[in-house]
């Protein structure tokens, strides 16, 4: 089963005109959270063997407000366990900030679970405490409602003691940062005839404000046959209301067999709000019922986020289990959309998380089929290696085998490549949970957003 953006990216884009404080939110992303505290736990679901079977989640998303500033809520949906027989109590501290160093909190919550004696430990409904936005009728639940700001862009989470003492390292989730800018160059739309080519699309967002920009050169790309060629450009939301559509009148060129005319076309849309899609579409200007159409389109669309244009993934096993030490391998399988080809990526990317702490993040570049690791702070790809190399890939907390790694596609037009990537954990990791998040760059200069693919548990 294909796993499409399990860490949820949406955008919105509001009508003209239409913001204000009833501009409805969207979802951008939600983060997965699983912490394992000893005493306490902190995820969702059943627990079983010393650990929650699901995970807390952060779903984060932004509302423009009246002057189209870009509000950030979290919300917050887990479950806190006392993961003992005997009782006693636990504590969760949530903190809401900014992701800058130093930040005073913006709004700080203490949650506390006391029980006592129970068989069934952390499975006992005593010894579990929801943690939710709102209770309403569920029991043994604690109100966490969201928080907002234009400045919020990490949670923490802290599991304490009955004395105020943390029992594990603070674990920290951070929001996804809308981009203020995303350009798609070299785009081509041939539909043969007629054809857009050396075209671009930028997005711009400053101060909640949306500007799309499509530019290019159309023509009639054919010296046997007559006709006109005209394109047609829809700004839209995520989805597809069109918002504001330009029919590019002005850019109707006829060719004849001795002559091939080309027009430069340009057309751009201000969008008061947030993030939305473009779609471009090329055909023959015709008519029907004596009213102007468009034959044959063609089309390519583009969406502000990347990450839908990149294509879709699945990684097998999703969700394993290993000891500090055992190898394991990941089928990391990347499938690009029609109707390109697995060659048309520039990278693969596959990073290994404890909280917000990257502990190994894998980059394979599709021209040289080579591995390396990618230390995201300073944005260095370490040496890299061929896959069956007798070389390893390591960080002080996993490490990388390129000998038992290996590259998997059924040829070169094939739109699916599999990367076998062959991992094992450090002692650093043991008894935690990690989340491993996947990610892809194409060579039509889409980068992709790191989606949630699963999570590894090491005991």
């Amino acid at each position: 089963m294909t796993r499409r953006l399990h860490s949820v990216l949406a955008v919105v884009a509001c009508a003209l005109g239409a913001l204000g404080p009833a501009a409805s939110a969207t979802v951008v992303s939600t983060s997965q959270v699983k912490i394992n505290g000893g005493k306490g736990d902190f995820g969702s679901g059943n627990h079983k063997a010393g650990w929650p079977q699901d995970n807390a989640t952060v779903e984060w998303d932004y509302t423009p407000n009246a002057n189209g500033v870009l509000i950030c809520r979290a919300t917050v949906n887990g479950v806190l366990y006392l993961d003992n027989f005997e009782g006693g109590t636990v504590k969760l501290k949530v903190t809401y900030s900014s992701n800058q160093a130093g930040a005073a909190p913006l709004a700080e919550r203490v949650h506390t679970l006391s029980a006592g004696f129970a068989l069934l430990g952390a499975q006992d409904p005593n010894h579990k405490l929801f943690i939710l936005p709102a209770c309403g009728s569920v029991d043994h639940c604690a109100t966490e409602p969201p928080v907002s700001s234009s400045t919020l862009s990490k949670v923490t989470f802290t599991l304490l003691d009955q004395n105020d003492n943390p029992l594990d390292t603070p674990t920290s989730v951070t929001s996804f940062s809308p981009k203020s800018q995303q350009n798609f160059t070299s785009v081509t739309i041939d539909n043969t005839p007629p054809k857009f080519q050396n075209g671009s699309v930028t997005f711009q967002r400053s101060n909640g404000d949306m500007q799309g920009t499509v530019q290019g050169k159309l023509l009639w790309n054919s010296t046997s046959s007559n006709g006109t060629a005209r394109m047609f450009v829809e700004f839209q939301d995520v989805n597809g209301v069109v918002l504001e559509k330009s029919l590019l009148k002005d850019s109707a060129v006829t060719s004849t067999p001795t002559q091939n005319n080309v027009n430069i076309v340009s057309t751009q849309a201000l969008v008061k709000g947030r993030l939305f899609k473009i779609r471009v579409v090329v055909g023959t200007a015709g008519t029907f019922q004596g009213h102007p159409v468009t034959l044959n389109p063609k089309e390519q669309n583009f969406d502000f986020l990347g990450g839908f244009n990149t294509g879709t993934f699945e990684l097998t096993p999703s969700d394993p289990d290993v000891e500090v030490g055992e190898h394991f391998t990941y089928a990391f399988t990347w499938t690009v959309p029609d109707p390109l080809n697995w060659h048309d990526l520039q990278a693969l990317r596959l990073r290994i998380l404890d909280g917000s702490d990257v502990v190994l993040s894998a980059y394979f570049d599709e021209a040289t089929q080579t591995f390396a690791l990618l230390d995201e702070k300073t944005g260095k790809l370490s040496q890299a290696y061929p896959a069956g190399s007798n070389q390893s890939l390591q960080t002080p907390y996993a490490t990388l085998f390129m000998k038992n790694s290996g590259l998997q596609a059924s040829g070169p037009t094939s739109p699916s490549v599999t990367l076998l990537l062959s991992l094992s954990c450090k002692p650093k990791l043991g008894g935690k949970w990690l989340a491993v998040e996947v990610a892809a760059n194409d060579d039509q200069g889409n980068e992709g957003a790191f989606e949630y693919a699963g999570g590894i548990t090491v005991f």
